[in-house]
């Protein structure tokens, strides 16, 4: 579902100050398309994470971050889709440019956030673990309050 301009805007106004930039925004085929998300609105000590099937993002928005994290290199540089194909496409992001995958920060092998206002883009394409936590979360939610329904698995 794509957002009318005006709410896309507002997210952009909230997320100014380098909270937080909602890019879920995306166009379909013949779909007006809300404004990109500008690489001069990301502030010192903003965390970057879009998404989408669709580059989502001005091609300078790797320029100015201080590392660019993905969750695995080998999805982010295959197949023709994702918020920074372009610039896989263009080689402004290789493996050589790339920061570190994100199990490499969790694992302890790369620092991750080292200061304040250190800029992070972080590019998760989606790993199948990630699709099990929130399976997860959902399941004990959705436990706690008493709502769903068990399906049989056959």
């Amino acid at each position: 579902m794509t957002l009318p301009a005006d709410r896309s805007t507002r997210r952009r106004r909230r997320g100014s100050g380098g909270e937080w930039l909602d890019t879920s925004s995306q166009p379909g085929p013949g779909v007006l398309r809300p404004q990109q998300p500008r690489t001069d609105w990301i502030t010192p000590g903003a965390l970057v994470v879009p998404y989408g099937t669709m580059s989502a993002v001005e091609p300078t928005l790797t320029d100015i971050m201080d590392k660019v994290v993905v969750d695995d290199w080998g999805q982010v540089g295959a197949g023709p889709y994702g918020a920074l194909r372009h610039h896989v496409d263009t080689g402004r992001l290789t493996r050589e440019t790339l920061y570190a995958e994100l199990a490499e920060i969790v694992a302890g092998d790369r620092p991750g956030r080292e200061s304040d206002d250190e800029t992070i883009l972080l590019w998760h394409r989606g790993l199948s673990t990630s699709d099990i936590a929130l399976g997860a979360a959902m399941l004990e939610r959705a436990t706690e309050r008493g709502i769903g329904h068990r399906l049989r698995y056959a």
